[in-house]
C-alpha cells in the first residue's frame, strides 16, 4: 500500500501536461485553510486602511487649506515642532550609537557574554514603558528624587552640590534613549552577525585600533542595518506617548504625540480637527523617512556580505574587555533595575521622600489599588483579558498570515506579508485616533466597549507578532509539511499538528512581547478606554493626574509584577518539550 502511494506521488507528468506545483506550495491557494487565511489577511488590511482612510479624508475634507493655515499659525505650533524634532532627533541618534556599541561588543569582540548578552539589551522591551518613565521620575525628581537624595548624602560631605533634574531636556532624552535602544539593537546586531569578518581582520592587520575598526569599517559595512535601526527608532520615537506625558508635561516640553491626545482629552469641546491634522502630518513625516531610507539602501553604497564564515576570531579588547562588558550591565541597570527599585520603595512609603531611614512603610497603597478602588480592579482584569486572550489571537493570526506569505512565493504572499507589517509604520497614537473617528460612533457604535480596544490592540501589535513569528516560520523545512501532506493531512491539520509545535518558541516569545506591550500601553488606553472599560494605562494616568504618586508607583509595580511571571511562563512553555523534560529530570536528580 505504501509502495503504491509512493509511486503515485512520484509518477512523472504526461508529456504536454501543464506543470503542477508540488508539496506545500502546490496545495496553497486551493484548500479552505488557505482561503480562510487569505480572508483574514483581507480583514486585517481593512482594519488598518478603513480607519486611516477615514482620518485622512477628514483631514482634507470640508475645511481645506484654511484649517491647515490656522493650525500652522497657532501660537503653540512652532514650539511643539521644535521640541519634537529636538527630543526625538537627539534621542534617535544617541540610541543608535548606544545600540551599535552594545551590538558590536556582543557580536564582534571578546567582551561579549553569549546568549545573555543578546538578552540584556532587549530587557526594556519586556517591561512596561510607563513603569520606566514613572520610575525615573521617582529617582530624579529635583525635590524628592531617591537618586538625588543618595547623591546628596555622598557628595555634600565633599562640598559638591549636584542633582539631576528629570524634568528637563536631558532627563526626557535619557528616558527616550533607554526605551529606544532595543529597537535599534535588533537590526544592527543582525547586521554584525551577517558581516564578512575579513573586513575587520584586514583593518586589524593594518594596525588599526579597535575603536578605529568600529568607526571606519564595522559600522559602514552594515550601513543598511544602521539605516533600518534609525528608521525604526524614529518611528517609535515619534509615536512614544507615555514618556513625554509623564516627564515632559511639567517642564512644558511640547511633544507631537502628547499634543494629539491633549487636543481630545484636555480640550472642551474636543479639538478633533487639530488632532486629525497633526496625525496626518505625523504620517506624512514617517512616509518621507521611509522613502529616504529605501533610497539610501537601494543606492548600494555599502559593503556586501562575503563568503567567509562569520565564525572567525573576534576582536580582542585587552584591558578594555571588562569595561566594555560592564556597559551591557550599566544599560540594564539604568533601563530596568533602578526604575523598578524606585517603584518598589515609593510604593511602600506612606509619603514619598528620599530619606529612607525616616520613612514610614505601609501596604495601604496596594490595598487601595487592588481592593478599595473598583476602577483599579476592573482595569487589571480587563488588561489581563486583552493581553492574554487578545494577544494570543493576535499571535495566532500573525502566524497564519506569515505561513501563508512564506509558503506562497507570489504577489498574494507578498501582499499578505506587507499587510501584517503595515501597522508598524503608523504610530499608536494615530491608529488609536483613527479608531475613535471610524468605529466609536455611528454606524458601528463601538465606543466604550472592550471590542474596540481589542481591535485596536490587534492592529497596533500584529507587526510585533509577525516579525517575531517570521524567524520561526523560516526555520521549519518545507519537507515537514510535504511529509504531512503525503500522509493525507490537510493544511489546517498540518498547521496545527506540525507547524505550531515547531514554531512554539517563537510564538510564545511573540505572545509574551505583545502581552507586555498591551499591558503597558497608554495611547490606545487613554483614547479608547473609559470608566466603563478601564485598562491599567487609563487608570494609571488618571491617578498620575491626581498627583497620588505612591499609588502610581504601586500600580506601575503591579503592572510590572504581572508581566514578569507571565513572560517567564510563556518563555518556559516555548521551550521544546524534550528540553523541558530534560530540565525536570535534572532537577529531580539533584533533589
Amino acid at each position: 500500500m505504501g509502495d503504491n502511494r509512493t509511486a503515485t506521488a512520484t509518477r512523472p507528468a504526461r508529456p504536454g501536461a501543464p506543470a503542477r506545483r508540488s508539496g506545500a506550495a502546490g496545495r496553497l491557494g486551493r484548500s479552505p485553510f488557505s482561503l480562510v487565511t487569505a480572508l483574514i489577511a483581507v480583514g486585517v488590511l481593512a482594519l488598518v486602511l478603513f480607519p486611516l482612510g477615514r482620518m485622512v479624508v477628514r483631514a482634507f475634507e470640508g475645511f481645506g487649506h484654511q484649517r491647515w493655515e490656522s493650525l500652522v499659525g497657532a501660537p503653540w505650533f512652532s514650539g511643539m515642532l521644535r521640541d519634537t524634532v529636538v527630543v526625538v532627533g537627539a534621542s534617535a541618534v544617541i540610541a543608535l550609537l548606544v545600540a551599535a556599541l552594545l551590538a558590536w561588543i556582543n557580536e564582534r569582540t571578546d567582551a561579549g557574554i553569549g546568549m545573555l548578552g543578546d538578552v540584556l539589551p532587549l530587557v526594556p522591551l519586556f517591561l512596561p514603558t510607563v513603569a520606566m518613565a514613572v520610575g525615573w521620575v521617582l529617582l530624579a525628581n529635583p525635590d524628592v528624587g531617591l537618586l538625588n537624595g543618595a547623591l546628596g548624602v555622598v557628595l555634600e560631605p565633599l562640598g559638591i552640590s549636584y542633582e539631576f533634574n528629570i524634568f528637563s531636556y536631558p532627563g526626557l532624552i535619557l528616558v527616550y534613549v533607554l526605551n529606544l535602544v532595543p529597537f535599534a539593537y535588533l537590526p544592527i546586531a543582525a547586521g554584525f552577525r551577517s558581516m564578512d569578518p575579513s573586513l575587520e581582520e584586514a583593518a586589524r592587520v593594518s594596525g588599526a585600533r579597535a575603536s578605529r575598526v568600529l568607526r571606519t569599517v564595522s559600522l559602514p559595512a552594515i550601513g543598511p542595518a544602521v539605516l533600518a535601526g534609525l528608521l525604526l527608532v524614529m518611528v517609535v520615537g515619534f509615536a512614544l506617548y507615555s514618556v513625554p506625558v509623564i516627564i515632559g508635561t511639567r517642564p512644558d516640553i511640547d511633544i507631537l504625540a502628547v499634543r494629539i491626545i491633549r487636543s481630545i482629552r484636555q480640550t472642551y469641546p474636543p479639538a478633533y480637527d487639530d488632532a486629525v491634522l497633526l496625525s496626518t502630518m505625523l504620517l506624512a513625516l514617517l512616509l518621507v523617512l521611509w522613502v529616504a531610507q529605501r533610497r539610501l539602501v537601494g543606492s548600494g553604497q555599502f559593503a556586501r556580505i562575503g563568503s567567509r564564515s562569520t565564525g572567525s576570531s573576534r576582536i580582542e579588547l585587552g584591558p578594555w574587555r571588562w569595561p566594555m562588558r560592564s556597559l551591557l550591565w550599566l544599560y540594564v541597570t539604568l533601563a530596568a533595575v533602578l526604575p523598578i527599585l524606585a517603584l518598589g520603595i515609593v510604593s511602600f512609603q506612606t509619603y514619598w521622600q528620599p530619606d529612607l531611614l525616616a520613612s514610614e512603610w505601609t501596604f495601604a497603597h496596594y490595598e487601595r489599588i487592588l481592593f478599595g478602588y473598583p476602577l483599579g480592579q476592573r482595569s487589571v482584569e480587563n488588561s489581563l483579558f486583552l493581553g492574554l486572550v487578545g494577544g494570543g489571537i493576535t499571535v495566532l493570526v500573525a502566524a497564519l498570515v506569515i505561513v501563508y506569505a512564506h509558503r506562497r512565493r507570489n504577489l498574494l504572499g507578498k501582499v499578505a506579508d506587507a499587510v501584517a507589517k503595515l501597522p508598524a509604520a503608523v504610530p499608536n497614537t494615530v491608529l488609536a485616533l483613527a479608531f475613535v473617528l471610524a468605529l466609536a460612533g455611528p454606524p458601528f457604535q463601538l465606543g466604550a466597549t472592550l471590542l474596540i480596544l481589542a481591535l485596536a490592540y490587534f492592529v497596533v501589535y500584529i507587526p510585533y507578532a509577525s516579525i517575531a513569528s517570521e524567524a520561526s516560520v523560516a526555520s521549519v523545512d518545507n519537507s515537514m509539511e510535504e511529509a504531512s501532506g503525503v500522509s493525507g493531512a490537510g493544511e489546517g491539520r498540518t498547521f496545527a499538528r506540525i507547524l505550531v509545535p515547531l514554531m512554539a518558541p517563537g510564538l510564545f516569545a511573540a505572545w509574551a512581547l505583545v502581552f507586555v506591550r498591551i499591558l503597558g500601553d497608554l495611547p490606545v488606553a487613554v483614547l479608547l478606554g473609559t470608566g466603563r472599560t478601564p485598562v491599567i494605562g487609563f487608570v494609571l494616568l488618571d491617578v498620575w493626574d491626581q498627583g497620588i504618586f505612591n499609588r502610581v508607583a504601586a500600580l506601575a509595580l503591579v503592572m510590572t509584577a504581572i508581566t514578569v511571571p507571565v513572560v517567564m511562563v510563556m518563555m518556559w512553555l516555548g521551550r521544546p518539550r524534550w528540553r523541558r523534560a530534560k530540565r525536570a529530570r535534572a532537577y529531580r536528580a539533584r533533589a
